[in-house]
């Protein structure tokens, strides 16, 4: 096969990936939105689609300048989001907005306005491109959201518990870690960083990213700080 004849193969392959992925954020936002299922999967959905390592969905009211994280997957700091957040605010609904950062880029869509507050989808690590593709879509979903479910958000935390008393890599798997998300956790346990998982488990760094993001899913942890530091405990633990 030639080289030209591989490289569309792999973006053929490519894209049917991102389709599947946009059809699922469409299928689970459709639930999320109904409150049929929980914003967690939602937030998984969206950052493998969009290829983000974190992301928050955030209300704004410029009137007092406050901003309530209405739900955080993977430990957005919200010191950072906070000097950002009346920007994205601004703009077009479903518009996008990109933000350069020391460590990744940011990126924001605006989901939605109405009342005198805006809702505001934030991204750490997210490829622009497909999220522009998403934004729109992402936007349509919002406006027809449940009546009162942004409200009932605010009012309470919709990340599940984490398994009180349970390590994390006991041997029971009290949160069902695949054999590769194991591997993960026991590297991040050994102080590795990401960069460093991918030459010892000889995978991408796309594939151990996608791995953190289940771990987080699972266990309930707002990101990586929050899983290194469980692990470290459940160690002491032992």
């Amino acid at each position: 096969m030639t080289l030209a004849a591989k490289q569309r193969r792999a973006v053929a392959e490519s894209v049917r990936a991102d389709i599947g992925a946009f059809v699922r954020v469409g299928h689970v936002a459709t639930l999320a939105l109904a409150g049929q299922t929980d914003f967690r999967s939602l937030a998984q959905s969206i950052a493998v689609a969009v290829r983000a390592d974190r992301l928050a969905i955030v209300r704004y009211d410029p009137a007092p300048d406050r901003h309530d994280i209405v739900f955080d997957f993977g430990g957005v700091d919200h010191v950072k989001l906070a000097a950002l957040i009346s920007t994205a605010a601004s703009g077009e609904v479903g518009s996008l907005k990109t933000y350069s950062g020391q460590y990744s880029q940011k990126v924001t869509v605006l989901l939605g306005r109405s009342e005198g507050h805006a809702d505001v989808l934030f991204l750490a690590g997210a490829d622009p491109s497909v999220t522009e593709l998403l934004g729109h879509e992402l936007a349509f979903l919002w406006a027809r959201r449940r009546k009162g479910l942004v409200t009932e958000m605010l009012g309470k935390d919709d990340a599940p518990r984490t398994t009180q008393g349970k390590a994390v890599l006991s041997a029971e798997n009290p949160f069902a870690l695949t054999r590769a998300e194991v591997r993960v956790c026991q590297s991040l346990a050994d102080g590795l960083r990401p960069a460093e998982i991918t030459q010892r488990l000889q995978v991408s760094l796309p594939t151990v990213r996608s791995h953190l993001r289940s771990i987080y899913a699972k266990t309930g942890l707002d990101g990586m700080v929050a899983v290194v530091h469980r692990l470290h405990e459940d160690a002491r633990a032992a």
